[in-house]
């Protein structure tokens, strides 16, 4: 029985260990650098003298020296570092409960600029013991940390950083959407030996981890994703002695499925000499609002008449790359008029002068959601239609041919003759713009007499 209970009182005291945080734990790593266990100075002004104080360079966030408010009972805002030879400094790393501003001296005692300033504030946000990059400053021979505000500012720990291992370089990050996933890529930062990747879908956070990368890794493919969803990512290189400064936030949207700017067109055939439309169009889109785009045709079939937006987009690029090839830059009139699913961008007009098969091809695109996310079209996601220009004339229809494809109105163009089959093609439904092409050739046929 005894035996049981010094076991029990030992699991206990083993389960208080574990759950109570330990004295003198810290949840960021400060040794490394210059300051290491150093005794620091707190004044009344940026002179050296008095007690010594190392309670902020023992790598110890428990501990702290208390800094009073600028000219406050007993006026001590300023903590003091000298040094018997120069140092240079590349990198810094404060915890504090409120803002600071660190400042350096040169050996004539004149304040050295970084970053244009004598003074650098480093944020209460910042003050949370993340390492702050600053360019390389050498010629040291005194470090301050001075409290600027009127209340009092604790410091648990400050140390500074040479380039001695230390994860210092800035990265940045860009995010792309793809097909049921989000693409990441940013620059390979020196010392890193890893890279943390965060992620939110709140922009600023909070963020959750996701990942890690290794050091050889400069890119990342989150799959754990919900298409239409617009997700926020930071990524935080780091190493054995610590993490540097994260990157810039991207976004990026994954997508449904395959977006594919194709050429469509009721037509399949066309007579010469014929005017006849071709639409380009945007399939399985989510929340797309811009286009760029090429499009080529063959210039021995096809002359490029003139191209139109279609309804609630606007065309605000249409210039030309080659003789046989355009460019175009479309987007959405408003937030109601995003494409999701199936969209038209524009109308294109051509007239057939030249017999034989030809082509209309979608080259190239790019398109973009409402702000966040671009996405480059592959080659196999540009589609073509192919039209064939045949012999005969458009004199041979009258009015009673647009009595019957009246008649047959949103019916299936199976059912129409072969003649209208001819002219209108032989795929879709019946619509208006099938009754406006068979009304124009019956204007252009010579034979149609309106006053008989």
């Amino acid at each position: 029985m005894k035996a049981s209970k010094k076991y029990l009182a030992f699991l206990a005291f083993m389960l208080i260990l574990l759950v109570v945080p330990q004295k003198g734990y810290a949840a960021v790593d400060y040794r490394g650098g210059i300051l290491d266990g150093a005794g620091l100075y707190l004044n009344s002004s940026e002179n050296v003298g008095g007690s010594l104080f190392n309670e902020a360079t023992d790598n110890n966030e428990e501990t702290k020296i208390p800094m009073t408010g600028r000219n406050v009972g007993g006026d001590r805002d300023h903590i003091v570092k000298p040094f018997t030879e120069p140092v240079t400094v590349s990198a810094i790393r404060v915890k504090a409960n409120k803002s600071i501003n660190v400042g350096f001296y040169d050996k004539n005692g004149r304040y050295i600029t970084v970053n244009g300033k004598t003074l650098n504030k480093i944020s209460a946000e910042e003050a949370d013991g993340r390492l702050i990059p600053i360019p390389q400053t050498s010629g040291i021979y005194k470090a301050i940390l001075f409290n600027d505000l009127s209340v009092p500012v604790d410091i648990y720990e400050f140390n500074l950083y040479n380039d001695n291992g230390y994860v210092t370089e800035e990265s940045e990050l860009t995010a792309s959407g793809a097909v049921n996933s989000v693409n990441l890529k940013w620059d390979a930062v020196k010392n890193a030996t890893g890279y943390t990747i965060e992620r939110s879908k709140t922009h600023g956070g909070p963020y959750e981890k996701i990942a890690a990368a290794s050091v050889t890794e400069t890119t990342y493919t989150d799959l754990n994703v919900v298409n239409g969803t617009t997700y926020y990512y930071i990524v935080t290189p780091f190493n054995s002695l610590g993490d540097g400064p994260r990157t810039n936030e991207a976004s990026a949207t994954p997508l449904s499925s395959e977006v594919t700017l194709d050429i469509e067109s009721a037509k399949d055939k066309v007579f010469l000499n014929e005017i006849f439309t071709v639409q380009a169009v945007l399939n399985n889109a989510t929340n797309i609002y811009a286009e760029d785009f090429n499009v080529k045709y063959d210039k021995t079939r096809f002359q490029l008449v003139k191209v139109e937006a279609a309804d609630h987009m606007g065309l605000f690029h249409n210039g030309t790359v080659a003789d046989d090839t355009v460019r175009l830059i479309t987007a959405s009139l408003g937030k109601d008029y995003g494409i999701n699913g199936k969209g038209t961008l524009v109308h294109f007009t051509f007239k057939a002068i030249g017999l034989g098969k030809g082509k209309i091809d979608a080259t190239k695109g790019k398109i973009a959601d409402n702000g966040t996310t671009e996405v480059t079209l592959t080659e196999e996601n540009c589609g073509e239609k192919e039209i064939e220009v045949i012999g005969g004339e458009l004199t041979n229809f009258t009015l009673k041919h647009l009595g019957f494809l009246g008649f047959n109105y949103t019916e299936d163009k199976n059912k129409l003759t072969d003649e209208l089959k001819n002219l209108l093609g032989s795929t879709g439904n019946v619509a208006d713009v099938d009754l406006v092409q068979l009304t124009n050739a019956i204007l252009a046929n010579p034979n149609y007499d309106f006053n008989k």
